[in-house]
């Protein structure tokens, strides 16, 4: 704004120069022309005379200084505010955004009270009392009770009681008699008395022959064996724990594979649940081949102890025993 002032400030001093140096020449050139005609009258009609040369054209004078800047004009007015021009289109709406994460899920809200407890069904009514069953023991229970000798078993020909029964038995079974007043012998074969081992029984599976079984203390077990003489043989001993097992039938105690105790196993530590629980306990016989169902010594002490191994007939559990205990015992030939 300042240079616009200043610019025309130049312009007007120099319109006002430019006029003043205008009539000074012109006020000149006036007085010329007078003096030119007085002087020609004075001279009646003097010739001509020659034109002088052009004088030469003068320097231009100096540029004056340049004037003052003009204090800067007020400010105008502001102008009027427009009109609002016309609102323009919506825009397209955007695309969907994302679908955010589902939120955490809220604490469970409180057990509704419990119901009320429905009626009690009527109680049906009482059944008959059945008869009472017969309490009496009878032949053929499978129970020897009172005077019987047997009921509804079968027993080895070679086991049958020598007292009752004078000849030895090669082989065979017997049955109980119906009366279960004893064994009936007819499918029996007798044996010659004469021969060694004619009268004890043989296990068919090991080959194995077996003496009647006594009651000792096991310190005693070895040299009763060693000095055994029976049914026509001496050549007895007492059986090892493994041999002794070969008796077990119907529980798998027997296997070295269920029950490690054995010939090469005689520690406390080889006594695993599994030998020692052995099978359902049961008094008929049934897990000895032999029909035992007392525990038998065997000739193995367990290793460091003062107890020794053997089995217990009544569960086929294989079990170690204190050698102070008095328990029954048989003697083996292989």
């Amino acid at each position: 704004m300042k240079n616009t002032i200043t610019m025309i400030a130049i312009m007007l001093m120099t319109v006002v120069l430019t006029v003043s140096c205008g009539e000074s020449s012109t006020k000149n050139d006036k007085e010329s022309d007078i003096n030119d005609e007085t002087n020609y009258s004075d001279q009646d009609e003097q010739p001509n005379a020659d034109t002088g040369n052009t004088g030469n054209t003068g320097n231009t004078g100096n540029t004056g200084n340049s004037g003052d800047t003009g204090d800067s004009g007020d400010t105008g007015d502001s102008g009027d505010t427009g009109d609002s021009g016309d609102t323009g289109d919506s825009g397209d709406t955007g695309d969907s955004g994302d679908t955010g994460n589902s939120g955490n899920t809220g604490d469970s809200g409180d057990t509704g009270d419990t119901g009320d407890s429905g009626n009690s069904g009527n109680s049906g009514d009482t059944g008959d009392t059945g008869n009472t069953g017969n309490t009496e023991p009878f032949c053929g229970d499978g129970i020897i009770n009172g005077s019987e000798f047997c009921d509804g078993k079968f027993n080895l020909c070679s086991l049958i009681d020598p007292d009752q029964y004078k000849e030895g038995w090669d082989g065979g079974m017997a049955d109980c008699k119906s009366d279960c007043s004893g064994w009936d012998t007819s499918t029996c074969v007798a044996k010659d008395p004469n021969d060694c081992g004619s009268m004890s029984w043989v296990d068919s599976e090991t080959g194995y022959m077996w003496s009647n079984k006594t009651k000792m203390k096991w310190y005693g077990v070895i040299s009763y064996c060693n000095s055994l003489s029976e049914d026509g043989c001496s050549d007895w001993t007492s059986p090892t724990i493994s041999e002794l097992k070969t008796l077990i039938q119907n529980c798998p105690t027997k296997n070295d594979s269920y029950c490690t105790v054995n010939d090469s196993c005689l520690t406390t530590g080889c006594a695993t649940n599994a030998c020692a629980i052995g099978c359902t306990e049961s008094l008929d016989g049934k897990y000895s081949k032999l029909g035992d169902i007392e525990f038998l010594f065997s000739a193995s002490a367990v290793v460091g102890a003062d107890y020794s191994w053997g089995v217990n007939f009544n569960n086929a559990s294989v079990v170690y025993e204190s050698q102070d205990h008095s328990w029954f015992v048989r003697c083996i030939r292989k």
